[in-house]
């Protein structure tokens, strides 16, 4: 019976566990992820309404609504509507730092949750009635007719303890999970096109401020390293006009051969 007790037990704990687990990583939208890739191509095609139509359908969806927001921002653009897109990429902006705080909120939530289970486990294990709550007396009469009682188990202590020990290490996965999960940062792309916008209106300051961000995001993007070069340049700072440009083709960018020229002679 105890035996079937400690079963019970140990086949909650993991239930809980996986439970939890399933609420931290929850099962990607495809749909709306296969959404956005066919938005993609139909915005590469210039087929703009049918990309839009898609966009729209999927501009509510938690998680999605900073992407659909973004491509719709590059769709106004293209249509030569500036204004619509930088307010577009604005909300899409807004819409990016809410999901990541909602995500962050709740994996600590789950954390929080996982680490007390585990952690009362623990606890429970390490009292003297979780020692012997696993164990039966059994007496015995010795050769002179005197009577002894020692403790049979009736249950594998080390395997709750196995659990639990597993319970731990999944809560330390979780920790460098959510830790990454910090590190979440808003498309370099969406960055790189709201600061082409911006540079196109002239607005050479909002345009680096911009493209920095893109930056920030992702240090490995090369298609704007050219172009920061050349705000560097209108702001007549010639050195980081010159690094941005060592960038960009260490990245492997093209860099205009023209600035390249204008860059030498003004900087030598």
């Amino acid at each position: 019976m105890k035996q079937v007790i400690w079963i019970a037990i140990l086949m909650s704990w993991i239930a809980v566990a996986q439970t939890r687990t399933d609420m931290f990583n929850q099962k990607p939208n495809f749909k709306a992820m296969k959404t956005i890739e066919k938005a993609k191509k139909l915005i590469d095609k210039g087929k703009l309404r049918s990309a839009e139509e898609k966009l729209r359908g999927i501009v509510e969806e938690p998680g999605f609504e900073y992407q659909a927001l973004g491509y719709l921002a590059i769709i106004e653009d293209l249509q030569g509507d500036s204004e619509s897109a930088i307010e577009l990429f604005q909300e899409s902006i807004v819409k990016f730092l809410d999901h990541k705080n909602h995500v962050i909120a709740r994996k600590k939530e789950y954390l929080k949750s996982m680490e007390q289970e585990a952690i009362s486990e623990k606890n429970l294990l390490g009292t003297r009635k979780m020692a012997y709550a696993n164990r039966i007396p059994v007496q015995s009469k010795g050769v002179l007719g005197s009577t002894s009682t020692r403790y049979v188990s009736q249950g594998n202590p080390a395997l709750v303890e196995s659990v639990n020990k597993e319970q731990f290490d999944r809560v330390e996965q979780l920790k460098i999970q959510l830790e990454k999960d910090k590190e979440m940062a808003y498309p370099a792309f969406f960055y790189f096109k709201l600061g082409n916008i911006l540079f196109k209106a002239n607005q050479f300051e909002y345009a680096q401020m911009t493209y920095l961000n893109a930056v920030s995001s992702d240090e490995a993007f090369p298609d704007v390293y050219p172009n920061l070069a050349v705000t560097y340049f209108l702001a007549n700072d010639c050195e980081n006009a010159s690094k941005m440009v060592a960038r960009a083709e260490t990245l492997g960018a093209e860099v205009n051969p023209g600035f390249k020229r204008d860059l030498a002679r003004r900087c030598p």
